[in-house]
């Protein structure tokens, strides 16, 4: 029997495991040894896949174009014509150009699946030979049964396109274990891997960039490359003297040469990731010659920059150890809370807590005091536990979003969700795990045991959408 051929190198394919599509067709996979695309069998099920051409699990529309609304201006505002004209093949109900066109971009929309809501009247139709400066295409690539073909159509329109499509874990992942697969609604039959696209990039004599994830740029144009100058102390300098991307390192001195050599270059962005303000920072903000510099926001040094960025504050230096060793198989347990246990009775082995915290250099033990310390611990005692105590989180929900969008916790932690909205919500996790009303001004809480990822949306309105990091 003959095996079929990949659908954007034509070199055969290999079988790598089948899946159930739509509750009812057995369908096969295989995967492409040359480009890396993994494709299903030729798909027979898709007339009735496309019932709803924008399926019904796609509750996160609204939430995307948003997102794809600042990327996109924002390339066209630093690497293409933004007098141009701009086409969103596959553009759906509408929303980004609509989107795009409302803060200024002469955009139009092309799909000849859905019907266009919010963009009537900037239709492109397909007969025409126009150009555009940039052609987007969001959440399309892997619905392409002839994938090359509908390349080579685009690249009529523009050789510079911007698209999103999640890249496929490497190594495969089973059907069950990665959502992109869509095996609920069988609309996605291709899928890609950097080496897919590289590929793509070298067939057609284009450039390819990508966020290393589900933004990718494919275009004619060759962007500039950055160079990046790090200051830091003689302590941290030898951690980044082999770093590819740094091309120079100044560490922070008092002398006058140090401050001279500060001049020299004139940078396109100055950035100080120091959350709290120091002489030496503020000197070095007043002194360093760049078009813009950003700062972590605080009120003592923002007169220095031109931006300061707003985060989150900072966890107990304990959590911050604690999610550190967390991700490191020591050897010995790790727990969330202090251990129940008594520590007077005598027919139990000791359980050794150890408090990580922070401290200057004074207050350091020397190392043979950990080591000690150590063979102390293992020799006459049965565990080890490292307290990082559990944290609460709150999520607000604000202008009908969630904010933050994404969290990262680690288990035992808990995140409150409080609704500051003007509406009444909900809290429906997309596993059925949780799923309870929001009134205005109310609040609901949930505690994560295990590790894994949490998406999450409010019912009342399902394009508001969250995820739960536990890690």
């Amino acid at each position: 029997m003959t095996s079929p051929a990949c659908r954007i190198c034509s070199v055969p394919v290999s079988e790598i495991f089948s899946s159930n599509l739509l509750n009812k067709y057995t369908v096969k996979y295989f995967q492409c040894s040359l480009c890396g695309y993994v494709q299903t069998e030729s798909p027979f099920w898709l007339e009735e896949a496309y019932t709803n051409t924008i399926n019904d699990s796609d509750t996160g529309m609204m939430m995307r174009s948003l997102r794809h609304r600042n990327i996109a201006s924002t390339l066209i505002y630093l690497f293409f014509d933004k007098s141009g004209k701009f086409l969103d093949y596959g553009g759906g109900y509408g929303v980004f150009v609509r989107l795009m066109r409302d803060i200024g971009f002469d955009y139009y929309w092309q799909d000849k699946y859905t019907k266009n809501y919010f963009a009537q009247g900037f239709e492109l139709s397909e007969n025409t030979n126009t150009q555009v400066e940039l052609l987007t295409c969001f959440e399309a690539f892997e619905h392409f049964n002839d994938p090359i073909n509908e390349f080579e159509k685009l690249l009529k329109v523009s050789r510079n396109i911007l698209l999103s499509t999640e890249f496929i874990p490497d190594p495969i992942p089973q059907p069950n274990d990665w959502w992109y697969y869509g095996i609920e609604h069988g609309q996605h039959i291709g899928f890609f891997q950097k080496r897919t696209f590289e590929y793509l990039a070298e067939r057609y004599g284009l450039q390819f960039y990508t966020n290393g994830q589900n933004i990718h740029l494919l275009t004619e144009k060759q962007f500039p490359s950055s160079i990046i100058h790090l200051l830091c102390s003689t302590k941290n300098k030898h951690i980044f003297e082999s770093h590819k991307d740094v091309k120079k390192i100044m560490v922070y001195r008092s002398g006058y040469s140090f401050w001279q050599s500060l001049k020299e270059t004139h940078y396109d962005l100055f950035y100080n990731p120091k959350d709290h303000p120091s002489i030496t920072g503020i000197n070095i903000a007043k002194k360093v010659r760049a078009d813009v510099k950003v700062c972590i926001a605080d009120r003592r040094q923002e007169q220095y920059y031109n931006y300061g960025i707003t985060v989150n504050q900072s966890n107990h230096i304990l959590e911050k150890n604690g999610a550190i060793l967390r991700a490191y198989d020591f050897g010995f347990k790790l727990e969330p809370t202090i251990p129940n246990v008594s520590l007077t009775d005598p027919k139990e082995k000791n359980h050794i807590s150890i408090n990580l915290s922070a401290g200057s250099n004074t207050r350091k033990w020397p190392l043979n005091n950990w080591i000690s310390l150590i063979d102390f611990i293992i020799k006459e005692n049965e565990e080890i536990v490292i307290n990082t105590n559990p944290t609460t989180k709150t999520v607000t929900l604000e202008n009908h979003l969630f904010n933050p969008l994404d969290v990262d916790i680690s288990p035992g932690d808990t995140i409150e969700w409080i609704n500051s909205d003007d509406q009444e919500h909900s809290i429906t996790f997309e596993n059925g795990d949780f799923d309870e009303q929001i009134g205005i001004d109310g609040s609901v809480k949930y505690t994560f045991s295990e590790e894994g990822e949490y998406r999450y949306f409010s019912v009342f309105e399902p394009e508001m959408q969250g995820t739960v990091f536990v890690i």
